[in-house]
């Protein structure tokens, strides 16, 4: 069964009208359920285009420790894993929103999901992409927690990875209208299949200890 269920509105920029999504949490492919595991594969390459086949959305997405899945009503409509690492510290795995669902705040909230999950654990994280998009997104998430001081601040390396996709796995070179972050990814061979391993340290306020879990 899912371990955690969230419902909350989002404000759609396409429309006036608020969307009502529920969130749910999947430990493992047995929790989901083949079904669900075919329509989230079907999603996937929706999202990603000719850029990834079902098979590997289903071992690069979908093969996560924890994965949160986003429904309106009963149709599942996107997903965003989080990988837990041997030494502890956490993976983002890939973060998937239907093409007609997006640019309603859905993939910053999967965002901010698994960054919070990470907080909670007292570890940092890092995750791979070719998408600057991701990269924004993920720092646009922790500004917003400096100024909750949910964190204190934040460092960035990146890894540069030859090769290691072997091909742009979205239709299009993804931009993020960021200039200045545009430019550092446009350094990445695409067709090659180039990429960044992203990695964030965190820093915690002096106040907050982690304690099975818990943070106070």
């Amino acid at each position: 069964m899912p371990i955690k269920a969230i419902q909350y509105h989002v404000g759609g920029r396409k429309t006036n009208s608020k969307t009502l999504y529920k969130i749910l949490s999947y430990n493992g492919y047995e929790e989901m359920g083949d079904k669900l595991l075919y329509n989230l594969c079907n999603l996937g390459v929706r999202s990603f285009g000719s850029g990834m086949t079902r098979d590997e959305v289903k071992e690069r997405a979908l093969d996560a420790s924890t994965l949160f899945v986003a429904y309106n009503g009963n149709k599942p409509v996107g997903f965003a894993g989080l990988v837990e690492e041997n030494d502890g510290s956490f993976y983002l795995s890939a973060a998937v929103v239907d093409p007609t669902e997006r640019r309603n705040g859905l993939y910053t909230k999967f965002t901010r999901l698994r960054i919070e999950t990470v907080i909670s654990s007292g570890k940092n994280f890092e995750t791979r992409t070719q998408n600057p998009v991701v990269e924004k997104t993920i720092r646009n998430v922790l500004e917003n927690m400096m100024t909750e001081e949910k964190i204190q601040g934040y460092n960035i390396n990146r890894e540069y990875k030859p090769a290691v996709y072997g091909r742009l796995l979205t239709n299009a070179v993804p931009k993020s209208g960021d200039k200045r972050l545009d430019k550092v990814y446009s350094a990445l061979d695409y067709n090659k299949g180039d990429a960044f391993l992203v990695k964030f340290s965190l820093s915690l306020p002096v106040h907050t200890k982690y304690n099975g879990g818990c943070l106070w």
